[in-house]
């Protein structure tokens, strides 16, 4: 499910990019989903065909480095996903207007960790590697078919 929301915010991000008149020079997109971050960042591996699709789309728009982690507590889709109660002003105002960091300098968002050596490789969705013999004797059916067939 955090693969398929980075794929629409990517998505949404490209198009919104199309239509504006001053395109801008650089975009930041951001994710709870350390498993994700890592899939972006180890891209060179061969996942499986589902991940590996989404991931392509996402890599062949944008930079691993333009993918930033926002801790699940600042992470505003983490309001309306979970729900509020009415009288949360701060959950409201995170989800009205953002998490503060964003109207800050760069420097003071959430520390970065999408590089290699920070980001575990849980939840690997590799292909599977199978190693294994096989031993194929033919039976009397084998031994039939070429006999009353020209297949």
């Amino acid at each position: 499910m955090e693969l398929q929301a980075a794929l629409v915010a990517f998505r949404l991000g490209t198009k919104i990019k199309r239509e504006l008149t001053i395109k801008p020079t650089t975009a930041t997109n951001w994710t709870d989903s350390t498993t994700v971050l890592h899939w972006l960042v180890a891209s060179g591996k061969r996942y499986r065909t589902f991940v590996a699709n989404r991931i392509g789309e996402i890599l062949e728009g944008s930079d691993p480095k333009q993918w930033r982690y926002v801790p699940s507590k600042r992470n505003p889709a983490d309001v309306c996903s979970r729900g509020i109660k009415t009288d949360a002003r701060d959950a409201c105002r995170r989800w009205l207007k953002g998490p503060e960091f964003l109207g800050k300098e760069t420097n003071e968002w959430p520390v970065q960790c999408n590089d290699k050596s920070t980001i575990s490789a849980q939840a690997e969705e590799l292909l599977p590697k199978w190693a294994g013999h096989i031993n194929y004797t033919k039976g009397p059916v084998d031994e039939l078919i070429p006999r009353i067939s020209d297949v």
